[in-house]
């Protein structure tokens, strides 16, 4: 009796013990962190990382590559800040923030480029990205004071070109770096630079200029056409291809024609008809044989055309410039018919270059 009274005793004991066991490891197992934008930096101090006092979520998630790129790319543009190394930090964060997409968050990005721009003294593109982190960020966010600050002094910085050329569509290029793909007014930090404009088709051209803060300097600028064509115009290849067309078409045609004169003279030939068969003389061969040296010709022509189409396809410029310029060619137009008479056959190639 005593002796079953202590199994039963032990036996609860021991449930107990496995219950209790069972809690504590489920209190204890690890929970995922969601991988948010990185907090922020603040005036004179490295980017820092928001992750660490996020929130842990009650469930694991599977895991997100695009995030957990742009979670390396993010640290690694920290170390390449606290290196001083703005140029390579500034690559970091904006592919961090391409990789962040739809993240509501990742807004706070924009800050962190602004401060290596304006570490790189490319004051434009740094109020450029302070204006869209003020318009993007909460208006509690810790950073918008600053960002405000910062935009204010760096606006007084500025200077405005105000730029026009003959060219409308060239880029406009300052100290080598491109700041405009069309030419137009551009605000750059005051100083001496080298403006330049580039387009394809042109000579390009440059000034230097001495540009004061918070004034305008306007720049005129002239570009030369360049006479040389690199590569063929393509009407070269629709005269071609044109030619192969109509040659294909007009050999077509007196090879159906051979094919009915010959299809005629098999009846004439195969009819009880006396009459028929003896109808049978040397102008049906004379036909025969001019209409199928003419589609021979056609068809060789036909074949050169097509090698000679093949050639120029590589050879022609295919690229046309835009065509909101005065300078820029007229569209070219090409018209090529077959003739045929009862004295001539041949091609008619007529158009505008």
């Amino acid at each position: 009796m005593i002796d079953r009274h202590f199994a039963r005793t032990f036996a609860a004991i021991a449930a107990v013990a496995f219950s209790m066991a069972r809690t504590a490891r489920a209190q204890s197992a690890p929970t995922q962190t969601p991988t948010t934008p990185p907090t922020t930096p603040q005036a004179g101090q490295t980017p820092t990382d928001g992750t660490a006092t996020a929130a842990a979520s009650p469930a694991a998630t599977p895991p997100n590559p695009e995030r957990a790129e742009a979670r390396a790319a993010f640290l690694r543009g920290n170390s390449l800040y606290d290196a001083n190394n703005f140029e390579s930090a500034l690559t970091e964060y904006q592919r961090a923030y391409e990789l962040y997409g739809t993240l509501p968050t990742r807004y706070r990005l924009l800050f962190n480029i602004a401060r290596c721009y304006e570490r790189l003294f490319r004051y434009n593109f740094a109020v450029e990205y302070y204006r869209r982190f003020i318009e993007a960020a909460a208006p509690e966010d810790p950073n918008r004071v600053m960002a405000t600050a910062s935009m204010s002094a760096l606006e007084g910085l500025l200077g405005t070109l105000d730029i026009r050329s003959n060219v409308p569509y060239a880029e406009v290029w300052v100290d080598d770096r491109q700041v405009s793909d069309r030419v137009q007014s551009v605000r750059i930090p005051g100083g001496v630079h080298v403006v330049e404009l580039r387009v394809r088709g042109y000579s390009p051209a440059r000034q230097q200029v001495s540009l004061p803060a918070r004034t305008t300097v306007s720049l005129e600028f002239r570009l030369e056409r360049l006479n040389v064509r690199r590569r063929l115009h393509p009407a070269f290849f629709g005269v071609v291809t044109g030619v192969g067309v109509a040659t294909g078409t007009a050999g077509i045609v007196l090879g159906s024609r051979v094919l009915s004169i010959r299809a005629e003279v098999d009846r004439l030939l195969a009819s009880p008809n006396r009459e028929e068969v003896l109808s049978v003389g040397q102008d049906y061969k004379d036909s025969i044989r001019s209409f199928a040296v003419g589609a021979d010709i056609m068809f060789s022509l036909t074949g050169v055309a097509v090698v000679g189409a093949t050639l120029l396809a590589v050879a022609t410029e295919w690229r046309a410039p835009p065509p909101d310029s005065a300078d820029a060619p007229r569209a070219s137009s090409l018209t090529v018919l077959p003739v045929a008479t009862s004295s001539f056959r041949g091609l008619s190639v007529g158009g505008a270059f």
